[in-house]
């Protein structure tokens, strides 16, 4: 590999955090409040893993994975 796929690389994993933690935020600041008593608040690595799961019961293209694992077109 190239140093720009590294830095692509790099660059994506980040993304994923920040996007956990966007998942994170959102929430814990929205559920607990709507549904008070029944939803309670998450941990950064549940927030990753809900990311997961919705990655492959709605697939990578809701992401934008699609494009960056090489399965769909520029």
């Amino acid at each position: 590999m190239d140093s720009s796929a590294y830095i692509q690389l790099a660059i994506w994993l980040v993304g994923v955090l920040v996007a956990g933690g966007a998942v994170l935020w959102l929430w814990n600041t929205t559920l607990p409040r709507v549904f008070p008593g029944r939803v309670r608040g998450l941990r950064y690595g549940e927030a990753l893993r809900l990311m997961l799961l919705a990655w492959l019961l709605f697939g990578a293209g809701a992401f934008g994975l699609t494009f960056a694992l090489g399965a769909g077109l520029w």
